[in-house]
């Protein structure tokens, strides 16, 4: 009779469990040599040497084998028309696979027995449909920051065109006393780039919903509770959130801040570049968030969002973990290379990192504040006591450039009085020690991720940016002051030195470690002296977990970043082995500013110098500028 294939239960709802169970698998198909590797994390692979696997499939696609095509640079097997939402490789000819359905909008599923392995698969079974009952409903609620200070965004998807869907608010539980209609779009195939995005990762995409609540008659740091859909297509659960702070100098704003995320798989399926270590980093953060034990009001996600790099349905499941997040606080991002990058795109950055998808995914799930076209991706907004300005580092920001003149316009409109600090963010790192290639202690700007640093650096330095924060790099790092290269010290206590930069690209991609072989300069893990002399001495502390970041902002004096380890134990290759501590608080850093009569001064005499100030702070280090070089929780054992 063949192999059988079985799916249970046969209708579900989002967030569920499906036991597929198979058997009758001849020995010979087990037996079918396939030079494959299964991941633990993505680029963590080992050569499997499977025949056996299953996958799970929308209903109905083309599963048809295509062989393998080098010419897809971000593409990776299964080598099939139709690329799974995710599989499992199986080693025995009968038994059952666990697979875990996040919210999504395919309402019907499939899982598919194969042998020969994922570059020329052969089909062996199908299951039974699963319905997935809910695909219609509204899902996937985020928030983001208006350039209103007296709204919020509120977006949202779903599986069907809804014309009449909306916001509903109210200031108290299961009370909306207000509505907002919704701007609603999708995009096609043809509007993305190349393969895989244009071939056997896309999927349908879902509609896409916002709306802006008003909130100006609102209680100041009062709560919104809100729903969104319509009796067409159905309510999703209630949400809420707190008003935003207000710009202020009396204000304390807390901020959560991360970078390099992507999704994870609860049932340890293999997927498009696994990021087994991600779910913590959003699970954890979100402990920090008010109304669930903490709380920031804010969230900062600088760039590499979801990694789905043209594979579709990593999108959904990417929401679908950040929404706990994402529907309490504005989720404010950044577009990174895994986004936007792709060859004649609009693109500065050449290559083909996005998969195709050249940021038509990303802007269509997290529209920003911008002040022209979503594509752009540059903006800034106030929160309490800081102003917040966002980069697109894969846009030129060479002086001159669009992307220049709006950061000098902007900064130089900040209203020091009512925002005293100003944070600036975009993903590719000004600075950072990661290739441990220095060999004389001081380094330059990474120019190879931006020859437009120094024009950036002399807006920073005159306008006097507090702190920068950057992704791009798989690890956390901290920096002194730093002015082109070197580090600046204040001339009098609290008085402005120069931006101090963190890096924090360790939200779940896999690790960049501060090492070379076993010889490491992590300031969490035993030295290696050989290794620190390469350390450039702006790096002040550098730590190679994975993790997240929090800020809060205090009035005008004080401004604190806190680095956050997610799982501290061993660490095995570019990944984590076993973890025996998790969340746990690695270091803190203070900026303090005296806000008296002579540092008031101080910010006076230096923003009607202008450039002449920038340049001065250039000039003490011009004898440098011939060195400048460029540059869920985790399950045990998977």
């Amino acid at each position: 009779l063949g192999p059988t294939l079985t799916a249970s239960p046969g209708s579900v709802t989002g967030r569920s469990w499906i036991a597929v169970s198979f058997d009758g698998v001849p020995e010979a198909e087990l037996q079918r040599q396939s030079e494959e590797f299964v991941c633990d994390q993505d680029t963590v692979c080992r050569d499997a040497r499977l025949s056996l696997w299953v996958g799970m499939f929308p209903k109905g696609v083309d599963r048809a084998p295509i062989g393998p095509q080098p010419e897809w640079k971000a593409a990776n097997p299964p080598w099939l028309a139709t690329s799974p939402m995710k599989w499992k490789p199986l080693a025995v000819a009968s038994g059952r696979a666990d697979f875990f359905l996040d919210a999504m909008h395919d309402a019907a599923l499939e899982f598919v027995l194969f042998s020969n392995g994922t570059t020329w698969p052969i089909e062996l079974a199908v299951s039974n449909v699963v319905e997935v009952v809910d695909a219609s409903s509204p899902k996937h609620v985020r928030l983001a920051r208006s350039r209103s200070t007296s709204e919020m965004v509120v977006s949202w998807s779903a599986k069907v065109r809804d014309a009449t869907a909306v916001v509903r608010w109210g200031a108290a539980p299961g009370s909306y006393t207000q509505s907002a209609a919704a701007n609603l779009s999708t995009y096609s195939r043809e509007a993305m780039c190349g393969p895989p995005a244009t071939t056997h990762g896309f999927a349908q995409p879902p509609w896409f919903y916002s709306a802006s609540v008003d909130l100006s008659g609102s209680a100041p740091r009062g709560a919104i509770y809100y729903v969104v859909g319509s009796d067409a297509t159905g309510w999703s659960p209630e949400h809420s959130f707190q008003v935003p702070e207000a710009a202020s100098s009396d204000a304390t704003l807390r901020v959560v801040a991360m970078a390099d995320i992507g999704e994870s798989s609860l049932d340890g399926a293999q997927y498009h570049w696994m990021e087994p270590f991600a779910i913590n980093t959003t699970a954890f953060a979100a402990e920090h968030l008010a109304g669930r034990g903490g709380s920031a009001s804010l969230v900062l996600h600088i760039g590499d969002i979801s990694y789905a790099t043209g594979y579709a349905s990593k999108w959904d499941a990417f929401l679908d973990q950040v929404e706990p997040l994402a529907s309490r606080a504005p989720y404010m991002t950044a577009q990174g290379n895994h986004e936007r990058d792709w060859p004649n795109s609009g693109s500065d950055m050449v290559g083909t990192d996005s998969g195709g998808e050249c940021g038509v995914p990303m802007q269509a799930r997290f529209p920003m504040p911008v002040h022209g076209s979503q594509d752009q991706g540059w903006y800034s907004f106030d929160q309490g006591p800081v102003h917040f300005v966002m980069m697109n580092t894969e846009m030129s920001a060479a002086r001159g450039s669009p992307q220049w003149a709006f950061f000098d316009e902007d900064l130089a409109a900040v209203d020091r009085s009512r925002t005293p600090w100003v944070i600036f963010s975009g993903h590719r790192p000004m600075y950072s020690s990661a290739p441990l290639a220095c060999g004389a202690g001081d380094c330059g700007h990474n120019l190879a991720d931006g020859s437009w640093w120094r024009d950036v650096e002399a807006l920073l330095l005159k306008y006097q940016v507090d702190l920068c924060l950057w992704g791009h790099v798989h690890n956390a790092e901290l920096t002194c002051p730093l002015a082109n290269g070197r580090c600046v010290e204040a001339p009098s206590p609290g008085a402005y030195d120069a931006p101090v930069h963190a890096v924090i690209g360790n939200g779940g991609q896999s690790l960049s470690r501060f090492c070379v072989g076993e010889c490491c300069c992590s300031s969490v893990d035993p030295r290696c002296e050989v290794m620190c002399a390469l350390v450039p001495r702006w790096s002040k502390w550098r730590m190679d977990r994975f993790g997240y970041s929090t800020i809060e902002a205090k009035g005008v004096s004080e401004l604190t970043i806190n680095f956050y380890a997610d799982c501290l134990g061993e660490v095995r290759g570019l990944t984590m082995g076993t973890c025996t501590e998790f969340n746990k608080l690695m270091h803190s850093h203070t900026i303090t500013r005296k806000r008296d009569a002579e540092t008031e001064l101080i910010f006076e005499v230096s923003e009607g110098a202008g450039d002449n100030h920038a340049a001065r702070m250039l000039d003490v280090h011009s004898s440098l500028l011939s060195q400048l070089r460029p540059m869920p929780f985790m399950v045990a054992g998977r």
